[in-house]
């Protein structure tokens, strides 16, 4: 499964995340109003993946969301995370 850590995260977090073969996935990292921080896209091999997004201590304290989109596939997982 995919896994975001640490929770709550205060200046970067990290994604970890199985791809069963090599894809191209899309974050896109949103605040609760929709507003868009980041919308990036990373390249992936088969096996596990840590995908770390820094820079964030920039952020306010509160809720942010993540969506995944794996772009092959188009699987979309998202996650409501906290930043401290």
């Amino acid at each position: 499964p995919i896994q975001i850590f640490p929770a709550p995260f205060k200046d970067k977090f990290t994604i970890a995340y199985p791809a069963t073969e090599a894809t191209t996935i899309t974050i896109k990292m949103t605040d609760v109003l929709g507003k868009v921080i980041s919308n990036k896209q990373y390249e992936l091999v088969k096996g596990s993946n840590y995908i770390q997004i820094e820079n964030l201590d920039v952020l306010s304290i509160g809720s942010y969301f993540i969506k995944i989109t794996d772009d092959m596939t188009g699987e979309q997982y998202m996650k409501k995370i906290q930043k401290k």
